[in-house]
């Protein structure tokens, strides 16, 4: 959409695209091809006939139980064991929609620019824990664990919080959403009565802020850079690095 009032002028554009995906046929002799890998061997993504595209992969959390503060796993089949037979669909990284939103507008040499992206319904996998240290834990894990009889909270009591099952479950399954401004940009543009004076056609005056506001509920470093650099690897966090902000003064000349 672009108008103008007057010397005012603006533009709004927006999108929005919507995804669906399953696999829909494997050979015959295949029935599922593992993927990525966590916590020394465990697969935590396949791609499988009548699943999304690498899903991941694990026991189901349900939480933890306030009396002990023990993590809680779901028995799938009923055989009243924890085993590796109760493992399941537990996320995907795949969004349910994408959007994107630009903003745009001027008015007698002043300009703005605003721009940004978002994902919804993405999982992601916090894949940076180790079974062998209690290292370097994100601040939640250490302030919302289980502390005393009767607390409800979705963390166990810290002995609990780095086993095997823990690992390997939807206790390490996030949700992705997010939004980030890319850009947010005002400019100055010098007017004719100076810019005639140095010979040139334009002189543009700039200051821009990318990347530097992202909304989402993710622990990790940053959910947009969040995940191997293989598809099967979508979503798995390791700890990648994050995407860095950038602030710029800058001039445009045009001659």
């Amino acid at each position: 959409w672009k108008d103008s009032m007057g010397a005012f002028i603006y533009c709004i554009d927006a999108n929005v695209s919507r995804n669906r995906n399953m696999v829909m046929e494997l050979a015959k002799s295949i029935t599922r091809i593992g993927g990525a890998e966590i916590d020394n061997g465990h697969k935590c993504t396949y791609f499988q006939q009548g699943y999304p595209i690498w899903y991941m992969y694990g026991y189901v959390y349900d939480g933890v139980d306030p009396d002990t503060g023990n993590g809680i796993y779901r028995d799938m089949d009923g055989d009243g064991k924890i085993t590796t037979s109760d493992m399941t669909m537990v996320g995907c990284a795949q969004p349910d929609f994408t959007y994107g939103l630009s903003l745009m507008a001027e008015y007698k040499g002043v300009d703005f620019i605003l721009s940004g992206n978002g994902s919804q319904g993405n999982d992601i996998w916090f894949a940076g824990l180790r079974t062998n240290h209690l290292k370097n834990l994100p601040e939640v894990f250490y302030d919302r664990a289980w502390k005393h009889p009767g607390d409800v909270t979705r963390y166990p009591r810290f002995s609990q919080t780095l086993t095997s099952s823990y690992l390997r479950s939807s206790a390490c399954v996030y949700d992705g959403s997010f939004f980030r401004i890319n850009q947010i940009q005002i400019g100055y543009s010098l007017p004719d009565r100076i810019i005639d004076k140095v010979n040139v056609d334009r002189i543009r005056l700039f200051l821009s802020m990318d990347d530097y506001f992202t909304f989402s509920r993710y622990i990790g470093f940053d959910p947009v850079t969040a995940g191997d650099d293989v598809s099967s690897g979508n979503g798995i966090d390791r700890g990648s690095y994050p995407t860095p902000r950038k602030l710029t003064l800058g001039v445009n000349i045009s001659l």
